[in-house]
């Protein structure tokens, strides 16, 4: 039980920081996740249908984006509610855009058997993935929607997809 609080008292400052920061987030992402209807959620989320750049991040900003990837890890495991995926790249989303940093948080699906589909969230800056399980995940899923912030131009990946009635509600 002290294991946990000795390595967050071992952290610096700043990773303490950004580990409360992460725990607060985490949390305030459940919670709109179970109460908040999708359509009001997906506005604090960024601009819909658009992907941020997939250059390089700046040096200087490499360390706060390598800082907010820890901190959300070690939080996702650590917490007593659910932190999968999507409360991860929320959770991230909020601290990067609190740094000026842009984004893209992508939704998708894959066919799971028979028996209906799975559905998963990941984030990227730049060309590093923070959360979701990084490149293999494009590959393994199909982005319905995706949500930048500091966009660049509309997603390329996205062109082909068209709403129906069906499936209008995953792409507000």
């Amino acid at each position: 039980m002290l294991k946990p609080l000795w390595s967050f008292l071992r952290f610096s400052a700043a990773q303490r920081k950004a580990v409360t920061e992460a725990i607060l987030f985490s949390g305030a992402a459940r919670l709109c996740l179970l109460f908040v209807p999708f359509k009001r959620l997906h506005r604090f989320l960024g601009k819909v249908g658009f992907e941020s750049h997939r250059d390089p991040v700046e040096v200087e900003r490499a360390p706060d984006v390598r800082m907010v990837k820890k901190a959300v890890e070690i939080t996702a495991r650590r917490v007593p509610w659910r932190c999968l995926c999507f409360e991860q790249a929320i959770t991230a989303n909020w601290m990067l855009k609190r740094r000026g940093i842009g984004g893209t948080i992508y939704l998708g699906v894959r066919a799971k058997n028979q028996t209906g589909i799975d559905a998963h969230a990941w984030l990227r800056v730049g060309p590093v993935w923070l959360t979701g399980g990084g490149g293999k995940v494009e590959s393994q899923f199909h982005a319905i929607s995706a949500f930048a912030w500091k966009a660049r131009e509309p997603s390329a990946s996205l062109a082909e997809w068209q709403p129906t009635p069906q499936n209008d509600s995953a792409s507000l």
